[in-house]
């Protein structure tokens, strides 16, 4: 006779086995043997794509998952979208600047001053006006870093080193101005001195007007309409000395007298450089007759 309190041992393993009492008459089945968490879903868990990934794993890594999800979550940033309010997407931009490392107030940026061989001027009431801008923008530390860096960068390759500037501009003058540069450049040095004060002539060098060929050329037209009027005060810079009026018709004279030199032999290897100082000297000493 059975054994009412289990299974025959001729049962196909993992089936069940119907057993009467007596007592009740009553007829109880067995747990399947293999039977694991989630064959005990709902069928529409079943088919969820992200549970699918556990089918296979037992219980104990379910959870560990769970919980790691559950960390990431806490740190996640939650990014504002249209059915914001403006609180609520104000408030969420402050969390996320804190997550991102944004300091809690402007003051807590630090700023460093660039080294004195940077050469850039300092202006430290306008740094701390850019801690305040950079906080309402949400920037951290580091970006605050980057864009000062970039702004002493952009300032230094801006520089201008005065003596190069000086040094082009008078080659640009004596190009253009050819044998008359020295007296021109005399006149309009007279003229600004003449007609600008101290801060007045402060701010040219300043602006880098002083270099500029065009406003240096500028004077020098204003001037020679004004040396010879005594509206021009110093001393006659260039005027009669080296390069000026005498010295070049003396040198122009002396060019035409001297019948065997290179401008009047064609076969001479400085012809040609002769007779361009010769047209050089005749044109500035047109340029500078109305300013005798």
């Amino acid at each position: 006779m059975p054994d009412p309190q289990g299974q025959s041992a001729l049962a196909p393993a993992g089936t069940t086995t119907e057993t009467t009492t007596e007592q009740t008459g009553t007829t109880t089945v067995a747990a399947p043997s293999s039977a694991s968490w989630f064959d005990a879903l709902p069928d529409g868990l079943k088919t969820n794509p992200t549970l699918q990934n556990f089918k296979s794993k037992d219980v104990a890594a379910v959870a560990e998952s769970l919980v790691e999800a559950q960390k990431m979550i806490g740190g996640s940033i939650r990014l504002p979208n249209d059915k914001d309010t403006p609180q609520d997407r104000a408030a969420k931009l402050e969390k996320i600047y804190a997550q991102l490392g944004r300091p809690e107030k402007a003051d807590g940026y630090k700023i460093a001053a660039p080294g004195e061989d940077a050469g850039v001027p300092w202006d430290a009431a306008q740094a701390e006006a850019f801690k305040s801008i950079a906080h309402k923008l949400g920037l951290t530390q580091s970006q605050v870093e980057g864009l000062v860096e970039f702004d002493v960068q952009r300032a230094m390759a801006s520089q201008v080193d005065p003596a190069k500037a000086q040094s082009d501009c008078i080659a640009t003058l004596e190009k253009d101005w050819g044998a008359a540069s020295k007296q021109l450049l005399g006149i309009a040095r007279r003229t600004a001195q003449t007609y600008f004060d101290a801060d007045t002539m402060q701010a040219v060098e300043a602006s880098g007007l002083g270099n500029d060929p065009r406003f240096v050329k500028a004077l020098a037209k204003m001037g020679k309409a004004l040396v010879e009027e005594g509206l021009v005060v110093g001393d006659r810079e260039g005027m009669e000395t080296e390069g000026g009026t005498n010295s070049l018709q003396t040198e122009l004279d002396r060019m035409m007298s001297d019948t065997k030199g290179a401008y009047w032999n064609n076969r001479d290897p400085n012809h040609d450089a002769a007779v361009t100082r010769a047209e050089s000297l005749r044109r500035a000493l047109v340029e500078l007759s109305s300013a005798r």
